[in-house]
């Protein structure tokens, strides 16, 4: 029998590679060699098993939170909603990366130039920024309070490569403090 250990890329071991043979013989170098490919192979393989289920996990944490999540390019382009945010707004998600501004028809038309400018002010000085404004909920045709707050981020070189938001109905607290 000749072993030898499945290491990841962390270092820990996640199993061993054994091959066994009818007759005693040690291994050839070209074996040996042939053998720790394997196992190093096997040990990426797993680990990138790994990470793909983690991956998953997360990618469905994101899309269930219970706020409306979001990313836009540097351009100020949507590139990714949640869909939780895609059954608040009712719109597919294509008109929603058409154009930076396609999000905003789900806005109520009092509140449209407010949000336009703090978002836009927000996205040309590559600034976090916060707007509060009605969004019209498709599934029954009412405006409800959101407060948007989005953070910028940055690569190495200081250069804005995404904004990523949540958006959060406050339309019962809204009302309540009125």
């Amino acid at each position: 029998c000749y072993a030898t250990p499945i290491i990841s890329g962390s270092g820990a071991i996640s199993g061993v590679v054994a091959i066994y043979r009818a007759a005693s013989a040690t291994p050839t170098a070209q074996e040996e060699h042939l053998i720790d490919r394997f196992a190093k192979i096997a040990g990426i393989t797993i680990e990138n098993a790994q990470l793909d289920s983690d991956l998953r996990l997360q990618v469905e944490l994101l899309q269930r939170l219970p706020v409306s999540a979001w990313t836009l390019k540097p351009d100020g382009t949507p590139d990714f909603v949640n869909q939780v945010w895609l059954e608040l707004a009712g719109q597919p998600l294509d008109f929603v990366r058409s154009n930076p501004e396609a999000w905003m028809t789900a806005i109520h038309p009092e509140d449209r130039e407010a949000a336009t400018r703090s978002f836009w002010d927000g996205v040309h000085s590559g600034r976090d920024f916060a707007l509060e404004y009605r969004s019209l909920r498709a599934r029954d045709g009412t405006y409800r309070w959101h407060v948007s707050h989005a953070v910028a981020l940055r690569d190495s070189d200081g250069q804005i490569f995404r904004f990523v938001g949540t958006s959060t109905d406050i339309d019962d607290q809204k009302r309540a403090d009125e």
